[in-house]
């Protein structure tokens, strides 16, 4: 996050007699990518956690709004998207014989952005909340899944980005967003304490095509 506020500094030193884009209006588009999940799962009554870590192809969609002001190299927005993907792992617990198991399918977000553009091109900085849908449980030692739990998580979320106007209408771009779900505990068979406590984190990179619905 720090390079990206000293990518936006030096372009905002360009020179203020380079002709400008203007980047306000609606916008939708489609977004392809890799999906990084990271769940610490834990155990409080041994206390033994297994590390889930898990990776998936993701796809989605979004629609948001930008405002840049005349004359100005500043631009602002706001933005909401829909991902899908299939990231499912297991892990041991370390020092006992279960292990977890884990599955993220769907998410979004709502975010504010904020970017410094200069020509045809765009760098941001985004954040704001996000959600996503998990299930998973604690594997016996034979195999299949003992009590299972589902959610759908809330939690924060902040990113970068890089946008180019291809055309007039026409935008792509390529984006990074981590997201924290916090950690939640949910009641599993009674031989493992009956609480099993889950941290979710997914970190995802993404290219993009937009649609924009002004013309500049």
């Amino acid at each position: 996050m720090v390079a990206a506020f000293a990518v936006l500094a030096v372009m905002g030193k360009a020179s203020a007699a380079e002709p400008q884009i203007n980047w306000s209006g609606f916008y939708a588009g489609i977004d392809v990518g890799g999906l990084s999940v990271q769940s610490p799962t834990t155990i409080p009554a041994n206390p033994v956690t297994a590390d889930i870590d898990s990776n998936s192809f993701v796809g989605g969609a979004h629609l948001g709004y930008r405002w840049h002001a005349p004359a100005s190299r500043w631009v602002t927005g706001v933005e909401i998207d829909y991902w899908g993907a299939n990231a499912q792992g297991d892990a041991p617990f370390v020092g006992f014989g279960n292990s977890a198991h884990l599955e993220v399918n769907r998410g979004g977000s709502l975010r504010g952005i904020l970017g410094l553009t200069t020509n045809s091109a765009l760098v941001y900085v985004t954040g704001g909340v996000a959600h996503a849908k998990f299930s998973g449980c604690v594997l016996s030692l034979l195999g299949g899944c003992w009590q299972s739990y589902s959610d759908t998580l809330w939690g924060w979320t902040v990113g970068l980005g890089a946008a180019y106007a291809l055309h007039p209408n026409v935008i792509a771009r390529l984006e990074y967003i981590y997201s924290d779900f916090g950690d939640h505990s949910y009641s599993t068979p009674p031989i493992n304490g009956g609480i099993t406590d889950v941290a979710l984190r997914t970190h995802i990179l993404r290219a993009g095509l937009s649609w924009r619905f002004r013309s500049f």
